[in-house]
């Protein structure tokens, strides 16, 4: 049996996570697929488990504002400069990239000692 896989976000998202706000990240590269229970981790400290409900291929210049508001942002500007800044130069409108949408599980810690404010 293999290691359980993992989403790792920055402190920042967590209480938004916790809160079921964001339900959805975008990443350059993944191996989850639907029906992956997935660690959530923040720092070195898990936080929560999910169940991976989609997976599927984005674009920055496809986004929405609803998929942003999906992923924790109040548009899709917000999330395209989030990704910018994270990914620097690495990241173009045009790049495949890949959104995943997860369901947060009973049992993760409302408790978390994430970033907050």
């Amino acid at each position: 049996m293999g290691r359980k896989k993992s989403l790792r976000f920055d402190r920042r998202y967590v209480d938004s996570i916790l809160r079921g706000e964001k339900v959805t990240t975008i990443r350059r590269t993944t191996r989850l697929k639907p029906g992956d229970v997935v660690d959530l981790v923040a720092g070195e400290e898990v936080f929560g488990e999910a169940l991976v409900k989609d997976v599927r291929k984005v674009s920055l210049s496809g986004l929405t504002d609803e998929e942003a508001r999906r992923d924790g942002f109040e548009s899709k500007e917000g999330l395209v400069k989030a990704l910018k800044r994270y990914y620097g130069r690495r990241v173009l409108e045009d790049d495949q990239l890949w959104m995943i949408e997860f369901q947060l599980l009973e049992g993760s810690d409302k408790n978390f000692e994430g970033e907050r404010g």
